[in-house]
């Protein structure tokens, strides 16, 4: 998914972010297999609608989405960053 909004980027990175302080590793793309479970399927479910309530609230004019981050914003595709 993606989301449009000139905060893409921030957004990404709040998804990550937010996923791993519940132990989830995520980004934008959802991979499954037959071993996640409806129980683990729902529990990822319900903690991403944490994050995108938090994204809405960012773009209903809620605050500054860089203001939930506790690093920096991550880059967009692969480049040389030296």
């Amino acid at each position: 998914y993606q989301i449009h909004s000139a905060d893409w980027l921030t957004y990404k990175t709040l998804i990550t972010q937010m996923m791993l302080s519940v132990g989830d590793l995520a980004m934008y793309t959802i991979y499954l297999c037959i071993e996640h479970t409806p129980k683990i399927i729902d529990a990822y479910l319900d903690e991403l609608d944490d994050v995108f309530r938090k994204i809405k609230e960012c773009e209903d004019g809620g605050g500054d989405p860089s203001s939930y981050l506790h690093g920096s914003i991550c880059n967009d595709g692969f480049k040389r960053l030296n």
